[in-house]
Formats: structure tokens, sequence, C-alpha cells
């Protein structure tokens, strides 16, 4: 299954270190640019510093 994430989902994920859950469940996840822009510009570090593989 592919499922496209937008920001909140990723970030809150992020905040409670539960973006672990995201590769259990899905196969694909797809994450726009833009999204990837929000995510990195966010001024919590938790957020901001997103590992590599949820980034564009």
């Amino acid at each position: 299954m592919i499922v496209v994430s937008d920001t909140s989902a990723l970030s809150n994920l992020a905040l409670v270190h539960h973006l672990w859950l995201l590769e259990a469940i899905y196969q694909t996840v797809v994450i726009p640019d833009v999204v990837a822009n929000e995510l990195a510009a966010a001024s919590n570090p938790t957020i901001s510093a997103l590992p590599q593989p949820f980034s564009n």
C-alpha cells in the first residue's frame, strides 16, 4: 500500500517518537516536496531533524 503523508501526521508522529509506525504499516510513504520543506523549517528540532527516509 502507498500512502501520501501531510505535515501534521509526520510532525505528530515525530513528537511522540513513533515514525517507525509508517514503515511497519505501509510499504511506501510519499512525502510531497512542500511537506518536506515545511518539516525542515519547523521550529521544533524534533520535527525539523526527521530522518532522511522521511524527507525529499
